[in-house]
């Protein structure tokens, strides 16, 4: 079942949802709630959450009990943390935690091993965990206008990282091993200072990215 209660001005969730067994997708994006109730542990066939654009401060640890969880959307809220429990969504494929408050990232993250696709833009975050090498099925991590001054190398271990978008950041270097063995097609430093395009030409490494970027030109215009 799908159920879709976005922007309804809601600040607490209707009880008799709960009684909602074999519920799959739930949007309760753009309303005033700031918690869920604990009885949500029961929708245990949950595969898509919404909670974007709400009043969160943390992260329903109930929600983390739903294991087969997919897509967690958690954009604009007022987070200032995420917690290590989001390691048990092993299902995870796709986590948006745009435009919140978050300082850092736990390293737990590195545990979701069907993650492909995360958003982290628009936070005040400074380091990302080395951890997240550990995510292998990785393509894509937007970590657009953030305080990131540097990539960990072991995000050179990531073989589907395909994207990584880094505008507005405090980018200082870029680590050559990433841009050479991972699948990059697409890497996007700009706003980041004295750190930019041609920066990122002279690292050993570039060459193997540009190969991969102009195949990626040619095969879709085919």
């Amino acid at each position: 079942m799908v159920l879709n209660l976005s922007d309804a001005a809601l600040k607490k969730l209707p009880l008799d949802v709960l009684a909602i067994k074999q519920l799959r997708s739930l949007d309760l994006s753009g309303n005033r709630l700031d918690d869920l109730p604990s009885g949500c542990s029961k929708w245990t066939n949950l595969k898509t959450v919404n909670l974007a654009s709400n009043l969160f401060t943390n992260v329903p640890l109930d929600l983390t009990k739903l294991t087969k969880i997919e897509t967690l959307n958690l954009a604009s809220n007022a987070l200032f943390a995420l917690p290590a429990e989001l390691s048990l969504l092993t299902s995870l494929k796709t986590l948006n935690v745009s435009s919140n408050r978050l300082r850092a990232l736990p390293d737990e993250l590195g545990e979701l091993k069907s993650l492909i696709t995360l958003d982290i833009s628009n936070n005040q975050i400074t380091t990302l965990p080395s951890s997240l090498g550990s995510c292998k099925r990785l393509e894509e991590i937007n970590a657009n206008e953030n305080l990131i001054q540097e990539i960990p190398v072991a995000f050179s271990g990531l073989p589907e990282l395909k994207a990584i978008r880094l505008v507005n950041n405090a980018l200082q270097s870029f680590p050559s091993a990433v841009l050479k063995n991972t699948r990059l097609v697409w890497v996007d430093i700009g706003g980041n200072g004295d750190f930019d395009e041609s920066k990122l030409r002279e690292l050993d490494g570039y060459a193997e990215f540009e190969a991969r970027r102009k195949d990626k030109i040619i095969n879709r215009e085919k």
